[in-house]
């Protein structure tokens, strides 16, 4: 009986492959086309914006800023504010992303979709009008510059999160468009430690991108000292510093064996990697509970294969493998 519903189930579908065949291929290659281009978009679709904008001669955010700039800088920056967290101009998907593919975010509020850029280009954010926080901090740190303030861009990229500072009056003040309780402007650096917990490491970028660790401005720090063994066979070793939870990258260093590596981070638990040889095959890893105003020492020697680089490694080849194998069989099945 099951058989018997297997191959009536074998016969139909060839059925439709012989009398739709040429329909279904292609329907096929036009999939794979828009899957094509909803992958690559993010890729090319920022410079087609910027031509755009050249063809009007003049920056967006410079036109943005002409119309709501002050003569007051702190009514300057409020005006800004005003005008990024304005859901008309820049549509904050926070808290509406369904799921994302690449850079394409799908969200439940019209029209239903962003395409997020990896570019830093704020000439597609205004083009796209959306992001989250990233975008938010971009569009706010692009117009507050042609508006001819100083501006830095904050990234904390343990918890996830990106706002800006002005200097104003001598001293630089936060202002987040989209922190946790609506917009925020010159408010406490530790509110960040309040209201989401312990940051772990912060760090600045000017217009010019230059780059600067603040984290001691908005959190308590502890100091990570690491060691690399004196008898590392490597000429150098690359330390690595992640969130443990997140595992996102927090910084780095580059040094020699029996080198060290200081890291000046909040307290959180991390994970210390060291790097070494051709692709970084070598590795050596310690978990690390850091406590504010304390010093911990940790030694590495990175003398043994990193299991994630092995992985990477082994699935494509036992997938190709497979592949092969499936090959090999269709022939000798056709042959007999």
């Amino acid at each position: 009986m099951k058989s018997s519903i297997l191959n009536d189930l074998k016969r139909r579908s060839n059925t439709l492959l012989l009398r739709y065949g040429r329909e279904i291929k292609l329907l096929l290659f036009l999939a794979t086309i828009l899957l094509l281009i909803i992958a690559l978009s993010p890729m090319y679709l920022p410079f087609a914006a910027i031509y755009y904008e050249h063809a009007h001669g003049q920056p967006f955010s410079e036109m943005i800023a002409n119309d709501i700039k002050k003569e007051n800088q702190t009514e300057t920056v409020l005006e800004i504010i005003k005008w990024v967290g304005d859901q008309d101009n820049i549509r904050n998907i926070w808290g509406h992303q369904l799921f994302s593919f690449g850079n394409i975010a799908f969200i439940d509020i019209f029209p239903f979709f962003c395409i997020r850029t990896f570019h830093d280009t704020p000439t597609w954010v205004l083009f796209t009008r959306c992001g989250a926080c990233e975008e938010n901090a971009l569009i706010f740190a692009e117009i507050a510059k042609h508006a001819n303030l100083t501006v830095r861009s904050i990234h904390s990229h343990g918890e996830d999160h990106n706002w800006d500072e002005v200097f104003i009056d001598g001293k630089w003040i936060t202002v987040d468009v989209s922190c946790p309780n609506g917009t925020c402007f010159d408010v406490d650096p530790f509110f960040y430690d309040r209201a989401w917990g312990n940051r772990s490491y912060i760090y600045a970028i000017y217009p010019n991108g230059s780059k600067t660790d603040v984290t001691d401005r908005y959190t308590y720090t502890g100091n990570i000292t690491v060691k690399i063994s004196d008898d590392s066979p490597f000429d150098e070793v690359t330390v690595v510093v992640k969130k443990s939870f997140f595992g996102s990258e927090l910084t780095e260093c580059h040094t020699k064996p029996g080198g060290l590596c200081n890291f000046s981070i909040g307290g959180n638990i991390y994970s210390i990697s060291a790097f070494a040889g051709p692709l970084n095959f070598f590795a050596d890893e310690e978990i690390v509970k850091n406590y504010e105003n304390e010093t911990h020492a940790v030694g590495l020697s990175p003398e043994i294969f990193d299991k994630q680089l092995l992985l990477f490694i082994a699935y494509p080849l036992l997938f190709a493998l497979l592949a092969f194998y499936v090959v090999l069989r269709k022939r000798a099945s056709i042959k007999s």
